[in-house]
C-alpha cells in the first residue's frame, strides 16, 4: 500500500470532528425546523469529498484495493469519531442519517439495540481492512 493511503483515515477523522462540533453548535442554535437544511451538507455533500479523495489515492496508486478500504476505513471510522466529538457513546446511532436509520431498521429485524449492529458492523469492516493490508 502506498503512504497515500494514510491521507484516508486522517480525512475521515478530521471530516468526522469537525462535524461533530458543528453538530454541537447548531443543536443549540439552529431551530429544529432548519435541521435538514444544514443536514444536507454534512450527509450528502461531505462525504462525496472522501469519495473524490479515494478516487484520486486510487488514481495516484493505481492499487485497486484502495478503493473497498477506503470505503471501510469510512465505515469504521467516521462515526465513532463523530461520536466521541459530540461527547455520545461511541457506537451510538443517531437519527438524522440514512445510515442511521438503516442500522435502526436492521437492529428492530434482528431484535437487538441499533448500537450492537453498529459496533459489529464496524469490527466486521475493521477486520477486512486488516486482511486486506495483510494479504
Amino acid at each position: 500500500m502506498s503512504w497515500l493511503l494514510v491521507l484516508l483515515p486522517v480525512a475521515v477523522i478530521i471530516d468526522a470532528v469537525a462535524q461533530g462540533k458543528l453538530n454541537l453548535v447548531t443543536r443549540q442554535w439552529v431551530p429544529p425546523t432548519a435541521q435538514k437544511q444544514v443536514n444536507l451538507p454534512l450527509h450528502y455533500m461531505y462525504p462525496w469529498l472522501y469519495v473524490l479523495l479515494v478516487g484520486a489515492v486510487y488514481v495516484a496508486t493505481w492499487n485497486i484495493a484502495v478503493l473497498p478500504v477506503g470505503l471501510l476505513l469510512r465505515l469504521v471510522l467516521f462515526d465513532p469519531a463523530l461520536n466521541y466529538a459530540k461527547g455520545d457513546e461511541m457506537f451510538a446511532v443517531g437519527s438524522s442519517a440514512a445510515t442511521d436509520n438503516l442500522l435502526k431498521l436492521v437492529a428492530a429485524k434482528l431484535g437487538v439495540k441499533p448500537e450492537t449492529i453498529s459496533m459489529l458492523l464496524r469490527s466486521l469492516a475493521l477486520i477486512i481492512i486488516i486482511l486486506f493490508l495483510v494479504i
